[in-house]
């Protein structure tokens, strides 16, 4: 697309790390400095073994992402100083430093759009409304929606293969209710729903 990502991380002194590190800028053009990726002495590069069943469903996971409570957090002046329109998050860091980020984000002018990751870290990050008032575009899949909207009942979800308009009113009124505690002027969701599409 023509952008150059300013990539912030924290990697262990280890060969995963400097390979990601690597590869990420040789081939994907993704720009890192010493300031945006924080090398932790000591500790492993993050890892994540996901375990999924015959429908690539997720069923367990096993992770090491201890390293990922260094990451750096961009400053104001950094953001303004790079221009940056849109700083893009997702909830692997610690609560204050993801919020602070996007506080910092929406200072320095920037978009802030945001990754769940997961169910838990999705409800976590959004009982936040420092954190969810600085959203401008958030990619939650249905359970992440239920979750950063506290409607994660079961009973609400549309049943699978199940296409009436009518099945996805849950979806649509959990995603209003997020919208309205988002920033205001334009605020985005997008929900993924697997193999009913986006």
């Amino acid at each position: 697309l023509g952008s150059k990502p300013l990539f912030y991380t924290a990697i262990g002194n280890d060969d995963g790390g400097r390979g990601l590190v690597d590869r990420l800028g040789n081939e994907c053009g993704v720009v890192t400095t010493t300031q945006s990726v924080h090398i932790a002495e000591g500790s492993n590069t993050a890892q994540y073994l996901a375990l999924l069943d015959h429908r690539s469903d997720l069923v367990g996971g096993v992770a090491d992402m201890e390293v990922l409570a260094k990451i750096p957090v961009p400053s104001v002046e950094e953001l303004e100083v790079l221009g940056v329109g849109f700083l893009v998050l997702d909830s692997n860091a610690p609560v204050d430093a993801v919020t602070e980020a996007a506080q910092n984000g929406v200072e320095a002018g920037s978009l802030v759009c945001f990754e769940p990751t997961s169910v838990p870290k999705a409800r976590l990050l959004c009982s936040s409304s420092e954190f969810v008032e600085c959203l401008s575009y958030v990619f939650p899949n249905e359970d992440e929606l239920f979750a950063m909207t506290e409607l994660d009942d079961d009973g609400l979800k549309p049943k699978e293969g199940d296409a009436s308009l009518d099945e996805y009113k849950p979806l649509r009124d959990a995603a209003s209710k997020l919208l309205s505690r988002m920033k205001p002027g334009n605020p985005h969701v997008v929900v993924t729903l697997g193999s009913r599409g986006v």
